[in-house]
């Protein structure tokens, strides 16, 4: 059995978030497995996003939520906060894509559900949420989506295509 190792990974945008991160790194002093990525360069989070088995997001309220959508696209699966864009638009609630969490205890109990899981759900779940993204997020998908709202717009009394 693999030991489970936490990298916490972000970027430090102003003095609230590194007092956030000094706070974090406070707490994690002694924890065996905590590990910080601090406004790393994409090659380092491509890496790790290549090497990690689950996408932890905790962020309330979150617009829209692009790091859950690279979570996904790396076919990790994802434990975000069941509300905004994670919730509506992105990782649904179903749990064929990944989870949604409420407070510690909720992300607590779902992190270790997700460690229990047979490799093969996990890997179903990642695999059902790269088809996911791929489908709606992508590059083409958004083509789609917009030469279909452009044709609206430039001949109205044509119905959008499907």
């Amino acid at each position: 059995r693999r030991k489970a190792k936490l990298v916490i990974a972000g970027a430090v945008r102003h003095a609230d978030d590194q007092r956030v991160l000094d706070a974090l790194k406070r707490q994690a002093v002694g924890m065996d497995g905590v590990e910080f990525l601090v406004s790393a360069p994409r090659h380092e989070i491509m890496a790790l996003l290549q090497t990690a088995s689950v996408g932890l997001h905790t962020m309330r309220l979150e617009h829209f939520g692009i790091a859950v959508v690279e979570f996904m696209a790396a076919s990790l699966v994802v434990v975000a906060h069941a509300s905004g864009g994670p919730l509506l638009d992105i990782v649904g609630t179903s749990g064929e894509r990944g989870f949604l969490a409420t407070d510690a205890r909720d992300y607590a109990a779902k992190l270790s559900s997700i460690i229990e899981m047979d490799a093969s759900s996990r890997r179903k779940i990642g695999e059902n949420a790269r088809a996911f993204v791929a489908e709606r997020f992508s590059d083409s998908a958004f083509g789609r989506t917009f030469v279909s709202a452009l044709a609206v717009l430039l001949n109205p009394a044509r119905p959008p295509a499907a």
